[in-house]
């Protein structure tokens, strides 16, 4: 049996552990068999900032040092604030923006896709959703990704911010 194959099965034996003896018919979320690609650029505010309005209209939130800015389908703006960070969306891939020292962010793009085989998936997915700051916004989804640790153990390796389900 494959690795990605011993992750669902235990993935399976850890919902049917807490329907049966810990909480009474309750379920851990439902997974999706999903593949992840990464890819890593470090740069400086001018090409973070060209970066960031290249993407288009996007869904997500920017921190800044005095605000915060919530996108729903919209573009970033140029700003002359320092970006602290952010978490974007944008037609199946999740941006996350995070300051590394004064000079340098990291831009992490995730590209999700749902897979049909055992064979092909590299993750299992499970979605978290949490209600935005703003009632407009509807709530923030996240997808949580599994994976196998070093020891082999089941654990959430990342959640990924995948939009805004029922903005108005």
């Amino acid at each position: 049996m494959r690795c990605f194959q011993h992750l669902l099965s235990d993935y399976q034996t850890y919902r049917e552990a807490f329907a049966t003896s810990l909480f009474k018919d309750w379920q851990p979320a439902p997974v999706a068999l999903v593949t992840l690609s990464r890819h890593r650029q470090e740069l400086n505010a001018t090409e973070l900032q060209q970066a960031l309005i290249a993407l288009g209209s996007v869904q997500g939130w920017l921190l800044l040092t005095d605000q915060r800015i919530a996108l729903n389908n919209q573009q970033v703006e140029q700003t002359d604030k320092l970006i602290l960070s952010a978490d974007l969306y944008k037609e199946g891939q999740s941006i996350r923006v995070r300051q590394l020292n004064n000079d340098n962010w990291l831009l992490l793009t995730s590209s999700i896709e749902a897979v049909e085989s055992n064979q092909q998936g590299t993750h299992i997915a499970t979605t978290i959703k949490h209600m935005a700051a703003e009632p407009q916004l509807g709530e923030l989804e996240y997808q949580q990704l599994w994976c196998r640790d070093e020891q082999g153990r089941l654990h959430v390796e990342d959640a990924v911010f995948v939009g805004f389900t029922g903005a108005v």
